[in-house]
């Protein structure tokens, strides 16, 4: 993967990955990133190189991730 686009002041945009984790049923061409800068990146090697989708946190970390939901019927 590529790196993400310079800033708005065309500054690069500083990548501390701390976390990957590979979409399930994705055929391994999904992978979502995390970095020690608040930034949540989804990555799709089948369409493009650079971020599908990025995010940044108002939380100060991010400590985990969950690539699949388990959803439970409370009847």
């Amino acid at each position: 993967a590529k790196n993400v686009k310079n800033d708005m002041l065309n500054l690069q945009v500083p990548v501390n990955i701390k976390g990957v984790a590979f979409v399930p049923q994705s055929n391994g061409t999904k992978v979502i990133t995390v970095s020690a800068h608040r930034h949540v990146r989804l990555y799709d090697t089948a369409l493009k190189k650079r971020p599908i989708y990025r995010s940044v946190t108002q939380q100060r970390w991010v400590d985990a991730m969950a690539t699949d939901v388990m959803v439970v019927d409370t009847v």
